[in-house]
């Protein structure tokens, strides 16, 4: 019993229901042709369309179509067109699209065949080679002279459209654009006078669900002769056995709910679809839609898969040009506001400033400018959670980083283009997020935002480019009024509902508010004009960061190689013995070491002077050691200049040396405590050795000393003072403010993990050798050449025939060959008795069953029937190869 329904929740439920029906597993076929199914080698027939024995005229002696079900591929069709159809299977693409095999007479009639591998069956459809009225003898030549003449997406929509249903005689013939929100409109329309236009409506995006559209990438071509006509159901061996998929199928049975509810309500009798691509994604469609039955020949429906490919790449090409020439427009607008900005900006040549502070001071900069262009009310800079500049009329700091956060988002913008776009931010459903911090976990507020994107710059932080708009009210013309749809009970109980068959598709004007003006075309390829530049300007920075320290690792290899030869020289006045010279110079030589290891971590950064400390005093800073805690280290966190490192070492480990041996680290209980605070705008450094043994003025003046005193006043315009207490030895520096930089956070050392190399193990039989393919078909060919070498072949030849594989015997060795039995007028058994008499493995192929009968000495040899896949020759090459 039928009721009217308008509860939210059972509409919702029932356009549920219709977006998930498995419309590619139905059960049942269209009547215009006819389906059988074997197993994966062509043997066994598995599934039988209903239809099957009246389409091929079977008689009743020759059984009920059930009882085929089980039985060889050979009772029902000749072994010549089996031999084809194995031939066809060996193909590359058979499971990604049909292969229209030839036209055969089977039982009499001819029919058309056609062969596809869904992953579990080899699935077969039949055609009656029906009397051809219409042939697409103009269409071709047209559809390449429009194609050639017309260089706007527009232009070629309008023009493909009204040719189309001249050529194919269907009353009405629109172009179907996919938007951003899933949903559709006709952005092109040819039609007879008595046909309803639909030109500028939109559909909702329920009315192709996801799923139909994923079918259309798999098969561009879906028709439909006759709503009204009977579904013609699939009988399966296994009744068990789930539901054949039909993806690739031409005569894929249809939705009930397309026909009666969809189709019927717009006034359609027949229906024929054409996928638009764009690369691979689906673009829209062609709908060729007529108010009577209509069903085109085969040849013709071929000829139209053609041309709606050919339309697809030109489409392709006409949009990727148009998309060229705005981008080459932003760039230039874009290379002119950045060669301003750093004409007229007082940039700082320090070396040592840091790059990305001078990457986002530029974009900071020229906001305003792209704000303009990408005709945005307000900008955003995000480094690191953090805004760092905005411009205009931008959202409160929490929703924008709820928006960049959006875990769909975060998806798409690590994908190909790396562009996110949102035209309604109130349909974003964001209050809370669990990818935000939790001090920024709050709800969202999108101020006079409507819409807005972002992308990502990655560039040691994570920087997202963010922009905005506002609100902007429009208005959009949908076929038939969503909030007037009427939903039918099918049944007592409401677990079921369709769409009402008397659903209108006339005009509906809608106010659409809580969105900003939609993203284009041209406002995305603005966009990405954008993210390259900006990359670019990176790059440019890379590049004069690169050059920087260039010139500074001149400076350093000259500073260094100056100071190991002081080193050298001092060291060997102060040392009286040989051994000694050799032990100290290895120690202060290896302090440098230290310091230059340090720079090269640290770049252009300027390393820590606790980081510096840690370095020399590592065994004495923790309790793990076998010597307890016998150093502290105290003071604010402060960078020394890199100029600066070298000599500091070196001052720094003559003191650690003389504790070690004579001072305060010399002994269990003594300690060093390292001081350091801002004096008089520099930094004063007190080194204090207590607990030691007694302490003595040295005798003798060494190199250490008069590095310690002289070095950092002479160098660097500093005070140094050294003091030899009988408590222990005392140290003050003071280090003038050019070499400091006073900071609120200490870097911390990385320390690398090591990474193991995992090594890929390979069959021993398939790591080396060679192996000859003996086949006169290239494609199936091409596709063993690359199983074989995939599998761990070094060398795979190929032969059309004997000869030319005789001749590859003479020239190389082979581990095994593969022999098609049935080469062009000949077959390869002479070749066999050659390779046995050479002792060379080898195995026998075919596409036949019967036709050849082995000679008795060849009766061993391993046969394997077309076609071949991976499993079939490994397990050949581990039972021939196995010794």
């Amino acid at each position: 019993m039928s009721s009217n329904v308008t509860s939210e929740s059972l509409w919702n439920r029932a356009i549920a229901q219709c977006c998930q029906e498995p419309v590619h597993i139905l059960g049942h076929i269209q009547l215009f042709g006819a389906l059988l199914a074997t197993d994966e080698n062509l043997e066994q027939i598995t599934h039988v369309s209903a239809n099957l024995a009246l389409m091929l005229g079977l008689t009743e002696d020759q059984g009920d179509v059930t009882s085929y079900l089980g039985q060889d591929l050979q009772r029902l069709l000749p072994e010549d067109l089996i031999h084809r159809l194995r031939s066809a299977c060996g193909l590359p693409w058979i499971q990604t699209r049909r292969e229209r095999v030839d036209i055969y007479n089977i039982q009499g009639k001819d029919f058309e065949v056609s062969v596809h591998f869904n992953g579990h069956r080899t699935l077969i459809e039949i055609e009656p080679l029906s009397v051809v009225l219409e042939r697409p003898t103009t269409l071709m030549p047209r559809m390449m002279s429009l194609l050639q003449s017309l260089d706007s997406s527009e232009m070629l929509l309008a023009a493909i459209t009204e040719e189309l249903r001249n050529t194919t005689g269907f009353d009405r013939v629109m172009a179907y654009q996919f938007l951003q929100d899933g949903s559709g409109e006709v952005v092109a329309e040819s039609l007879s006078n008595d046909m309803e236009s639909f030109l500028g409506l939109r559909f909702p995006a329920t009315d192709i669900p996801d799923l139909s559209r994923s079918l259309f990438l798999k098969t561009s071509l879906r028709v439909i002769p006759d709503i009204d006509a009977t579904p013609v159901p699939l009988l399966a061996w296994d009744s068990d056995e789930e539901p054949l998929d039909l993806s690739l199928a031409e005569i894929r049975g249809a939705s009930t709910f397309h026909t009666q509810h969809y189709l019927r309500g717009m006034g359609v009798q027949s229906s024929m679809t054409l996928a638009i691509t764009n690369g691979e994604k689906l673009w829209g469609l062609f709908a060729l839609h007529h108010t009577q039955p209509r069903l085109l020949s085969s040849e013709f429906r071929t000829a139209l898969d053609l041309c709606g490919m050919l339309f697809s790449l030109q489409l392709q090409q006409t949009i990727t040009t148009e998309h060229f020439y705005i981008r080459k427009q932003a760039a230039r607008v874009l290379a002119q506001t950045f060669t301003q900005v750093k004409q007229t900006s007082n940039t700082s040549n320090k070396r040592e400033k840091v790059l990305n502070q001078s990457w986002q001071t530029l974009v900071s900069k020229v906001l305003p400018q792209l704000c303009k262009l990408l005709e945005a009310d307000g900008l955003s800079f995000v480094v690191d959670q953090k805004i760092f500049t905005s411009y205009g009329h931008v959202p409160p700091e929490p929703s924008i980083l709820a928006l960049i956060n959006h875990q769909p988002f975060q998806e798409k913008v690590h994908s190909e283009t790396g562009i996110v776009t949102v035209e309604s931010f109130a349909l974003l459903e964001l209050s809370r997020t669990e990818s935000l911090p939790d001090s920024v976990s709050v709800p969202v507020d999108w101020g006079e935002s409507a819409g807005g994107g972002f992308f990502l710059l990655q560039y040691h932080a994570n920087h997202y480019f963010v922009f905005f708009r506002n609100e902007l009210s429009s208005e959009v013309k949908w076929a038939g009024n969503p909030d007037q749809q009427e939903l039918i009970a099918t049944d007592t109980r409401d677990s079921e509902f369709q769409f009402s068959p008397q659903r209108s598709f006339e005009m509906y004007q809608e106010i659409v508010r809580g969105h900003c003006r939609p993203w284009s075309r041209h406002d995305l390829a603005v966009i990405l004009e954008l993210k390259a530049s900006l990359n670019h300007e990176i790059v440019m920075f890379l590049q004069q960061q690169q050059n920087l320290l260039i010139a500074e690792l001149k400076h350093r290899v000259k500073n260094t190689l100056a100071l190991i030869r002081s080193v050298v020289n001092q060291t060997s006045r102060s040392q009286t013995s040989l051994a000694d010279y050799i032990n100290v110079l290895e120690q202060r030589i290896a302090a440098l070491g230290l310091a230059h290891e340090l720079l090269s971590h640290s770049g252009t950064e300027w390393p820590n002077l606790e980081d510096i400390l840690t370095i020399e005093l590592r065994p004495y800073l923790s309790d793990e050691f076998e010597c307890g805690k016998q150093a502290q280290l105290n003071g604010p966190k402060v960078k020394l200049s890199s100029n600066f490192i070298p000599t500091f070492i070196l001052v720094i480990h003559e003191l650690v040396s003389n504790a070690v041996k004579y001072g305060a680290l010399s002994v269990p209980e003594g300690k060093v405590i390292v001081n350091w605070q801002q004096v008089n705008g520099g930094a004063s450094i007190y080194w204090r050795e207590v607990n030691g043994p007694r302490v003595y003025l040295p005798q003798k003046r060494g190199f250490g000393c008069e590095l310690l005193e002289r070095a950092i006043p002479y160098e660097f315009g500093g005070e140094a003072t050294l003091r030899f207490l009988s408590t222990g030895v005392e140290a003050d520096f003071w280090l003038p403010q050019d070499l400091l930089e006073w900071v609120s956070l200490n870097p911390k050392l990385q320390q690398h993990d090591s990474v193991q190399q995992v090594k890929k193990t390979v069959n021993p039989y398939l790591r080396k050798g060679a192996s000859l393919l003996v086949e006169d078909s290239m494609l199936i060919a091409m596709e063993l050449e690359h199983t074989l070498k995939k599998l761990g072949f070094e060398q795979v030849d190929s032969a059309p025939n004997v000869a030319r594989a005789l001749e590859l015997l003479e020239q190389n060795q082979y581990r095994i060959c593969w022999l098609d039995i049935d080469l062009k007028h000949e077959t390869s058994f002479a070749l066999a008795y050659e390779l046995q008499n050479r002792q060379i493995p080898f195995a026998f192929t075919t596409g036949y069953d019967s036709k050849f009968t082995l000679p008795n000495d060849l009766k061993s040899v391993t046969l394997l029937k077309k076609p071949l896949n991976s499993a079939k020759i490994i397990d050949t090459l581990n039972r021939i190869l196995k010794t």
